[in-house]
């Protein structure tokens, strides 16, 4: 209550009463009004974000605010949303779900309020949810700064968007039908034929139960491709690789068991 200006009273209105009445002064009961123009800027540059000022229709207190690119012609559209109850995040959740076919981010201020059920709404749709109490910081001087999580958050949301349209031999490796691509541990890579088809007669072995061909053998080391030789892509000492291939004419070099051909893809690979 306001009897004056400087006479503010903050009185209970329980029923029954259940607090005591106190003093309040003109700042306690300012009214602050989110900057939001602020908080876009900084998020958009937490993420690199191709900023778009987007207002959803019929959606209310969200907005897509740009679009993350995981890799060059791939763009997903990453909306702030600021809700106050759990059936109100799930319903924007569920209305963005609908609407966009491309993997998104949705950006909240915390998880605490989000219904583990909208996460997984979130998983089929190959996106994810971050939160700002992860994404930014706050220093002594009240500026925002990028937390270090953010850089995990985008790589397992690469990982996700990515994959999308990919063939899966586990939540971690991910190829195209082809084989050329591949992607593991959000890194993505193109394979030259003769790596292709070793990688593609593993993932068959693979799936038809033969001994000693697990998906650790074939993931073990493609993370490391660098020169796009095999011997980057397998450990030396692994049998099932040794089992694709034979020496060849040459020191140094090998040929595939899949053809006669001799590949200097695999030069330095030793017996």
């Amino acid at each position: 209550m306001i009897h004056s200006e400087d006479d503010i009273v903050a009185v209970c209105t329980c029923n029954p009463r259940a607090c005591d009445t106190f003093q309040l002064t003109k700042s306690d009961i300012i009214i602050y009004e989110l900057n939001r123009p602020m908080l876009h800027r900084a998020i958009i540059e937490a993420l690199s974000l191709e900023p778009a000022q987007i207002e959803i229709p019929s959606v209310r207190r969200t907005t897509q605010i740009g679009y993350y690119s995981p890799r060059s012609g791939v763009k997903c559209p990453v909306f702030l949303t600021i809700q106050t109850e759990p059936e109100n995040y799930r319903s924007v959740i569920s209305v963005l779900a609908a609407r966009n076919s491309e993997p998104f981010i949705i950006i909240a201020p915390t998880i605490n309020l989000v219904p583990p059920d909208v996460l997984e709404i979130l998983g089929l749709k190959k996106s994810a949810l971050f939160t700002l109490s992860d994404m930014l910081t706050v220093d002594s001087s009240g500026n925002m700064a990028v937390s270090p999580s953010c850089n995990v958050m985008l790589a397992r949301f690469r990982s996700r968007a990515l994959g999308a349209g990919l063939l899966s031999l586990n939540d971690v490796f991910f190829y195209s039908p082809d084989f050329h691509c591949v992607l593991m541990n959000d890194r993505e890579f193109t394979l030259t034929s003769t790596q292709s088809q070793v990688i593609q007669i593993l993932c068959e072995a693979y799936r038809n139960g033969t001994p000693d061909v697990g998906k650790d053998y074939i993931m073990e080391e493609i993370g490391s491709l660098c020169d796009r030789r095999l011997r980057d892509v397998f450990c030396r000492d692994q049998e099932a690789f040794k089992c694709l291939i034979r020496p060849g004419k040459k020191r140094g070099t090998c040929e595939s068991a899949c053809n006669n051909d001799p590949h200097e893809a695999l030069i330095g690979f030793e017996n």
